[in-house]
């Protein structure tokens, strides 16, 4: 998520999602998903601050519905993490996890259409090498 894409966030509408996480399904009425192995999104969101890169787990922060009024307000606890604790927001972490929506929407991570939802994630602990000096 960029600033561009998070002045959009209020004129979201609520939806219903399904999650299947790690076997496990669960259904929101949802605003927005995101699913992160790191902590920061774009330069500054800290979208998902239990993220670690090397813990084998995918981290998803899902906004259930919030009026516009709450939804700003919650917008600024995003650049510290405490979002998370917000009751409108759920945080899981998982190694496998599929996102369905009801309205089938675009993937847009760092600002570019990459596919769309259904989507699946899986993390694959190892499955990337990096040659380091």
């Amino acid at each position: 998520m960029n600033f561009l894409s998070a002045l959009k966030l209020p004129w979201l509408k609520a939806q219903t999602i399904t999650l299947e996480i790690d076997g496990e399904t669960i259904v929101r009425q949802g605003i927005f998903v995101e699913v992160a192995n790191s902590t920061y999104t774009g330069t500054s969101f800290l979208v998902a601050p239990k993220a670690r890169l090397d813990d084998s787990l995918l981290d998803v922060v899902l906004l259930k519905s919030i009026s516009r009024i709450g939804l700003l307000r919650l917008f600024r606890t995003v650049f510290d993490g405490t979002h998370i604790q917000h009751p409108q927001i759920e945080y899981y972490q998982a190694r496998s996890i599929r996102v369905t929506e009801q309205f089938p929407g675009p993937l847009i991570p760092d600002s570019e259409v990459l596919a769309g939802t259904p989507a699946q994630f899986d993390c694959l602990p190892g499955a990337v090498q990096f040659l380091w000096p």
